[in-house]
């Protein structure tokens, strides 16, 4: 059995280094179990002689050596339960440290007498983490994680470790009329000691020189402790007009908050921007994509956040094909065109610029997963997003749904319990998911009764208790929850005609949607009118094909 265990975790941290197959674990262990009991057999009925092996009812017990070989294998056991604690510090200390050349770019501190001030102290330290985040070899680690620490008065040891960063870069902002003081700080988060400090007084107007010579210095100093092979750091994107940067700062800032009233405020600080400086591909890249997630949020309806969208990214990228941002604005809007293939071309593009861009490895999953079924491939980008972001919902969330998919159980459990603190209600959520395994679905509907009860506006707790409700046969529970019930929803309870009226209705909004026109061939299969049901069914699938072609 020790020697069993010993494989087990030798097993465990091969397959991990080597990457190879989730399925040699579960081999392993399957050929262990199997083995087993012939061990337990074979020792029973057998006994080590200095003649070989012998069958014990045929030695003699004056002859037997059964005290010796007992105690060669208690050094045997002992030797494997040494090896086997070594190789548990191994995996515990040594391999599962931070790698070696990566850095958490903190919110830098509004130190400026008007609160209202904090969108340009974030804006100035994501854009100096948007540079770093070019730089080859380097892992920087997303904004949505290092932003989880605004405010907090935290040990710089703890968030490292919290963050998976080696380095850590710290600061302030003090902005008063035209002048601007900027301190900033790069910390080594193994033992907290500063490697490098300065304090910058420069004029607004010189803000984005100001940033680079920031940038400038922390490559250089990353290049002496790391031995970074750079030439010189990226340079900031900057903007012709100073008011327009302004308005596009705050745009950002009102965009990560990820709430419907936030989005909709971003898009017209974005709007503003462009209109202040019609050439600012940036901020027309992330017009785009802010119009894009209000569709998300069902905030817009598909067809104009797609027109707004189209007009943005085509502007964007005929000013500057080299930002990251445009490419992945470009392949958000061709996944809700339903052109898969085109927008996994902008977002491989866009992390070829930019390789720390968490959010396109997410959005990348999504189209691998939901729209060409590569779903291996899906499941290394959601891996990635969450390496990248180890404190983004979206991306441990998705992380965590994999794992359960795919039976690693144990690994979901640790990454759910991320969850607990910086989004409860998602964490319950995923504990209803993860408990209601093996055909428990009361667990699954106490787990979204949980999540909408902790935070009444997260619409996927509401709809996913909407349809564990249908799936359960509880109609009116159902139907009262949803205010916006899907077809396939509708057709689960027998609702046939009002399933079909809801998939004409969002085939009607996008003609050329080839999801919605194919829900609208399966509703009707589901209403029994098979005659309407196959042409459209075909008809959506002949534009996957094209679309894949």
């Amino acid at each position: 059995m020790v020697a069993a265990w010993f494989i087990m975790q030798v097993a465990e941290v091969v397959t991990g280094l080597a990457d190879l197959p989730d399925w040699i674990g579960p081999a392993i262990l399957g050929l262990l179990a199997i083995g087993f009991p012939i061990a337990l057999i074979f020792s029973w009925f057998y006994e080590l002689t200095p003649e070989g092996i012998s069958l014990e009812k045929d030695v003699d017990r004056a002859d037997s050596i059964t005290h010796i070989t007992g105690r060669r294998l208690d050094f045997i056991v002992i030797s494997l339960l040494c090896a086997a604690v070594i190789l548990f510090a191994y995996d515990k200390w040594w391999m599962h440290g931070p790698p070696e050349k990566s850095i958490a770019v903190l919110p830098f501190d509004n130190m400026s007498d008007d609160p209202g001030q904090d969108y340009f102290s974030d804006g100035i330290s994501e854009e100096l983490l948007n540079v770093l985040s070019k730089l080859p070899g380097l892992r920087v680690v997303a904004r949505t994680s290092s932003f989880q620490f605004k405010g907090e008065n935290l040990d710089i040891i703890k968030i490292g470790q919290q963050l998976n960063a080696a380095f850590v870069l710290e600061g302030s902002v003090r902005k008063a009329g035209p002048q601007v003081r900027i301190t900033t700080q790069l910390i080594d988060a193994s033992n907290g000691f500063h490697l490098w400090s300065e304090t910058y007084d420069r004029e607004l107007e010189n803000i984005f020189a100001v940033q680079d010579e920031i940038s400038a210095a922390i490559v250089a100093s990353l290049k002496e402790h790391l031995g970074l092979r750079v030439e010189a750091a990226p340079q900031v994107i900057a903007a012709a007009n100073p008011e327009a940067h302004d308005a596009f700062l705050r745009g950002r800032y009102l965009v990560a908050q990820r709430t419907v009233p936030g989005v909709e405020n971003a898009v017209r600080e974005f709007e503003k921007a462009v209109a202040l400086d019609p050439d600012y591909a940036l901020a027309h890249a992330e017009l785009a994509t802010a119009a894009l997630i209000l569709a998300h949020y069902d905030a817009l309806t598909l067809n104009e956040a797609i027109a707004t969208a189209t007009l943005h990214t085509e502007r964007a990228m005929a000013l500057d094909p080299t930002l990251a941002e445009v490419h992945a604005a470009t392949g958000l809007l061709s996944g809700r065109q339903e052109n898969p293939e085109e927008a996994l071309t902008h977002f491989r593009r866009a992390i070829q610029i930019n390789p720390n861009y968490s959010s396109v490895f997410n959005w990348m999953a999504a189209v691998l997963d939901e729209k060409l079924g590569r779903y291996e491939e899906a499941f290394v980008a959601t891996e990635t997003a969450v390496h990248l972001d180890p404190l983004s919902i979206p991306a441990v969330v998705n992380y965590v749904r994999s794992l359960i998919i795919r039976n690693r159980l144990a690994e979901a459990d640790r990454e759910m319990e991320k969850l607990a603190s910086i989004a409860p209600s998602f964490y319950a959520i995923m504990r209803g998911d993860r408990t209601s395994l093996g055909g428990k679905w009361a667990d699954r509907v106490l787990g979204n009764l949980d999540a909408w009860q902790i935070n009444r506006e997260n619409s996927r707790s509401k709809d996913s208790l909407a349809w564990q409700f249908a799936v359960l046969g509880l109609e009116e529970e159902a139907l009262d929850i949803s205010e916006d019930p899907a077809s396939e929803m509708l057709s689960l309870l027998g609702k046939h005609t009002d399933a079909v009226a809801t998939a004409e209705a969002r085939l009607a909004e996008g003609p050329m949607s080839m999801a919605a026109r194919i829900d609208l061939g399966i509703t009707l299969a589901g209403a029994g009118d098979y005659a309407r049901a196959r042409p459209e069914w075909w008809t959506g699938h002949a534009l996957r094909l094209v679309r894949h072609q």
